[in-house]
């Protein structure tokens, strides 16, 4: 499968002042310089490691190369972790060069991860190349960053929806924010209230949570204009929201039944189904509805639950390992990553 193993463009930056180890001034080697950032292929492994290697197609004129170090720079200091003597084959009158590292990124929930590889070349002297990789990339390489946490709020981030470019979402700060990401533009909707949970169309947004209750937001009024009690909260567990362009999807744990369930609303909060799983199926916490199926995650992997069979299947993997909220608008998966501080987004068809 094609999100295994990917092959990254990463940034490089090449240290030109050669460094002095045993002897004199380095001599510019201009030419093997080009030539080195041809020589790296990075894969991105997992969601936490990488392979650094030789890239298949690429040659050098000389075998000017003693060994190879890996490592990081901290406080402008290169620490090596790894270090290899690369192999040649005569390929005509050049060389290919052979060499790999595996990498783990020890750091936790790293959007981007610097390293740095130092060409220790034959006449003493060595050359420093500098990489950041987007681990964000893993295992969808079409991933982009929407818009930045830092950039929309001090604030945790509750839940969230996407419509017409622009970033809604509840937070500890109360009330529906609005985030443009290109103009970075923030404002709170008046007469919006907030809750844990959001879900939202052209038309309405909805919010919930406890005590057990939805509470819809009009764009026609610009205000909340309705609220529904809808179970005990003594006696169930408020634990996700959805809507499609008809309907809305409130997921909870009864702790009557020991059942997660799934309600199902019109818009005037009238009840058109209660479905009932057994305890870890079904959906719960952050879902979305797409193409008459709810999409969600359960660690590794995408579940998805088709309404017309009400089958659940397993599905492809998550975009992050600490994604939590998941929405779908004009065919692209947007995901909160509240760990990397970012909402990521995706071409849909890359999950289906």
């Amino acid at each position: 499968m094609k999100w295994i193993k990917l092959l990254m463009t990463v940034f490089i930056i090449i240290n030109f002042s050669c460094t002095e180890k045993l002897t004199g001034p380095a001599p510019m080697h201009t030419s093997l310089q080009e030539s080195l950032k041809e020589l790296i292929n990075i894969r991105l492994e997992d969601y936490d490691s990488l392979m650094v290697e030789n890239s298949p197609d690429a040659t050098i004129k000389e075998m000017l190369i003693d060994s190879i170090q890996i490592g990081r720079k901290i406080t402008g200091s290169f620490v090596p972790d790894n270090s290899q003597a690369p192999v040649y084959v005569k390929s005509g009158n050049e060389y290919s060069i052979h060499f790999s590292f595996p990498v783990n990124v020890y750091e936790n929930f790293v959007r981007v991860y610097h390293f740095t590889t130092r060409w220790w070349l034959r006449d003493t002297t060595f050359i420093d190349i500098d990489t950041l990789v987007s681990m964000y990339k893993f295992p969808y390489a079409d991933t982009e960053i929407f818009a930045r946490l830092y950039d929309i709020t001090g604030q945790d981030i509750y839940n969230f929806v996407v419509l017409d470019s622009a970033v809604y979402f509840t937070s500890s700060a109360g009330g529906i924010s609005v985030f443009n990401p290109k103009s970075c533009d923030l404002l709170i909707l008046p007469g919006s209230i907030g809750g844990r949970y959001l879900a939202g169309n052209k038309d309405y947004l909805f919010t919930g949570g406890w005590p057990g209750s939805v509470r819809r937001y009009n764009f026609s009024v610009d205000s909340s204009d309705a609220e529904w009690s809808l179970f005990d909260p003594d006696k169930n567990f408020f634990s996700g929201m959805a809507c499609d362009s008809i309907y809305v999807f409130v997921s909870y744990y009864s702790n009557e039944d020991g059942n997660q369930h799934l309600l199902i609303l019109d818009f005037n909060g009238e009840t058109i189904q209660n479905i009932s799983f057994s305890y870890g199926n079904g959906p719960y916490n952050y879902f979305d509805f797409f193409c008459n199926a709810l999409y969600y995650h359960n660690y590794r992997i995408f579940k998805k639950l088709d309404l017309s069979s009400l089958t659940e299947s397993d599905g492809k993997p998550v975009p992050s390992l600490t994604v939590s909220q998941i929405r779908f608008h004009s065919n692209k998966l947007y995901f909160l990553d509240p760990e990397r501080q970012f909402i990521g987004v995706l071409p849909v068809e890359e999950i289906l």
